[in-house]
């Protein structure tokens, strides 16, 4: 059976301005997944629950979009295999 990923955790460096959010998505082999989730405004992190399967020799990649454009930040994540 092939690995797969499940229970993310993101966690931005500050807590995201008024207004703004971020949501993420994990990819594998560039291709967003399920398993991501949205850190709303005045908050530091969020987890998401989903799980994907890993093929054999996947990338993994984080895709961050934010509500306000322009605005970078420093965002670290984690994972469990499962």
């Amino acid at each position: 059976m092939p690995p797969s990923v499940r229970t993310v955790e993101v966690r931005a460096a500050t807590a995201v301005p008024v207004g703004d959010s971020i949501t993420t998505s994990l990819r594998v082999n560039g291709v967003d997944t399920a398993v991501g989730c949205t850190i709303p405004a005045g908050q530091t992190l969020c987890t998401g629950t989903d799980t994907v399967q890993l093929p054999p020799r996947s990338g993994m990649s984080m895709r961050m979009v934010h509500t306000i454009t322009g605005e970078s930040r420093d965002v670290g994540w984690s994972f469990n295999l499962g």
